[in-house]
């Protein structure tokens, strides 16, 4: 189901109730993988009960099926509430997006650097404790370690995105360029996420990767960002000084 269709049916069935369905990620960043890839939506409701949600389960699960995760659903006043919990997302749909039913409501999102500042912060840390955790768990094992890699790639390449914000940069809206971009202002090294991400894309084999040397490198990559992140996070909270 294309994402055109899957906004027709929410529009037919939610009728003024629908505010806006926003196709955002790599789809409308042109930076698709196909079969490695899967559409996000954000869909924005007048209001968002139990009635709502009964409606949207019906609709939900070919949505599903053809591989695509459930639309993000907000009301505009929970998504404005919001916008200081998730600024990384919320800036990426600002820079890629596309309408596909009603109004942009997404340009009149703000966002503060300070909260960009944070989020960074909270999300590269939470990324090395994810993968610390996952290699305990694949033992080693080949298969799940390289599941473990393509699953965690493009949270690690938005964060690598939202970095270059922190630098003061637009980032590229495709993940390669934005990554190449990331290592030439912080010397983080962009091959491991780069062959991870071919990996997931499919134009690189499994078997002409030694897949324990890969991670080490992807885990030491993923930690060079968590410092980086932190020390710009504590240099800018030194020189704001301590609040009144």
């Amino acid at each position: 189901m294309k994402p055109e269709e899957f906004a027709e049916e929410l529009r037919q069935v939610l009728g003024e109730r629908l505010r806006s369905v926003v196709l955002y990620g790599s789809a409308a960043a042109g930076d698709y993988l196909g079969k490695g890839s899967d559409y996000n939506l954000l869909v924005v409701v007048k209001r968002l009960g139990l009635e709502e949600l009964k409606l949207l389960a019906r609709l939900v699960h070919d949505w599903k099926k053809a591989g695509n995760p459930p639309p993000m659903l907000f009301t505009w006043d929970r998504l404005l509430q919001s916008c200081d919990v998730f600024p990384i997302e919320i800036l990426d749909i600002k820079e890629a997006h596309r309408i596909l039913a009603g109004e942009d409501i997404v340009q009149k999102l703000p966002v503060a650097l300070e909260n960009l500042r944070h989020q960074l912060e909270y999300e590269t840390k939470a990324r090395l404790i994810q993968l610390r955790q996952g290699f305990l768990e694949s033992e080693g094992k080949k298969r799940l370690l390289l599941r473990l890699l393509v699953s965690s790639v493009s949270s690690i390449l938005v964060l690598a995105r939202g970095t270059l914000r922190l630098l003061g940069e637009t980032p590229p809206a495709m993940k390669m360029p934005a990554l190449h971009r990331l290592s030439e202002r912080t010397g983080i090294p962009a091959e491991p996420f780069e062959t991870v991400f071919h990996l997931k894309q499919g134009s690189l084999k499994p078997r002409s990767v030694d897949l324990e040397q890969l991670f080490g490198s992807y885990l030491a990559a993923v930690e060079h960002l968590a410092d980086f992140v932190d020390a710009f996070v504590h240099q800018a909270e030194t020189e704001k000084g301590p609040s009144d």
